[in-house]
């Protein structure tokens, strides 16, 4: 009988809250944040900086992967299509995303390509000519020659990079661009947040432009004008802070150098006063370490923010963090005032 009174009681009470006035009037629901996508860390750190907690954000690549090669699980490519918007760089540096990107774009998903957004460099032009002058100084015998650009020959057709540089991040120039896209993009998907996305926005490009402006200034007056890197990822850089870029392993941080090219620089290295050979955090130390030692030079760490490691993550470093850290490992490099 006790139950049979409840469940009365229940429902009167149910039947009078539907019939109550306020019922009438539905409750305005939560709008849900906008999902986001992105391949691999830079762009996931831009589009928080724009989104805040206003977007759901969703990275592909594991912190400490190599997105070069990272091939992403059904479940996240499932989560790239449940997306309203993808963000990917382009260019090879995520080949995955490329093969899916136009059949995302028909499901209705948003998409950017970071690397379209920005004056592109191509990786013929624009390089630093530093190495061909020195080539101009030494005479080398018709074997290694030969060697040489069979290595690089090589190392072009094994890597899968298109015809621009993709390492468009590493100029903060370039990131405003990047930034202000994703600014537009998450309005015109939530035109009721617009405004707090483009006031993030700007406040991430003042943080951007002040970075600038410590980086031109640490670096604008140095000893030295070149540096010896791991492979061909920092010519963006390099052209916004007029210095020159050596590299170890060409396009591919994979490719095994010739025996030739670690000749030619520990001979460049030796000739103009390098003591620095850097290597970077997600590719293999034993190359930039074995010519250090070979030259008696020591290594530093030249970041290409590609993927944040586990221990900066969980320290909660950020690009502009790793950027800075970049700055002081160059001004030793070069020997800068």
């Amino acid at each position: 009988m006790k139950k049979i009174v409840s469940l009365s009681c229940a429902a009167i009470l149910f039947v009078g809250c539907a019939s109550s006035p306020s019922s009438n009037t539905a409750e305005p629901q939560e709008q849900q944040a906008v999902t986001v996508t992105t391949s691999f860390y830079p762009h996931t750190h831009f589009a928080q900086q724009v989104g805040g907690d206003l977007v759901d954000i969703h990275q592909i690549s594991a912190p400490g992967a190599d997105p070069h090669t990272y091939e992403p699980t059904a479940k996240q490519i499932k989560q790239v299509y449940d997306s309203n918007l993808f963000i990917f760089n382009g260019e090879g540096q995520d080949e995955w995303a490329e093969r899916i990107h136009e059949e995302l774009e028909g499901s209705g998903v948003q998409v950017l390509i970071a690397t379209e957004l920005v004056d592109r460099m191509a990786y013929e032009e624009e390089h630093d000519d530093h190495e061909d002058e020195h080539h101009d100084e030494e005479e080398h015998d018709d074997h290694d020659e030969h060697e040489e650009d069979e290595h690089h020959e090589e190392d072009e057709h094994d890597h899968e990079h298109g015809e621009w540089d993709p390492h468009v991040w590493l100029d903060p120039q370039r990131v405003e661009d990047i930034v202000q896209t994703i600014a537009v993009t998450l309005s015109r998907i939530d035109p009721t947040h617009a405004e707090e996305f483009n006031s993030n926005a700007d406040a991430y490009v003042s943080e951007l432009r002040a970075l600038d402006k410590d980086m031109q200034s640490g670096l604008s007056s140095c000893e030295l004008d070149a540096v010896i890197v791991s492979h061909d990822a920092f010519r963006y850089l390099a052209n916004r802070y007029n210095f020159h870029t050596l590299e170890i392993a060409g396009l591919s941080p994979s490719a095994e150098p010739s025996p030739a090219r670690l000749a030619e620089l520990a001979d460049i290295a030796e000739d103009e006063g390098i003591g620095h050979i850097f290597f970077e955090t997600h590719v293999s130390p034993a190359l930039s370490k074995t010519l250090a030692e070979e030259i008696g030079a020591e290594t530093l760490v030249l970041h290409s923010i590609e993927a944040l490691t586990k221990e900066e993550a969980a320290a909660g470093m950020t690009y502009i963090d790793v950027m800075r850290q970049n700055l002081e490992n160059l001004r030793t490099a070069m020997q800068c005032s």
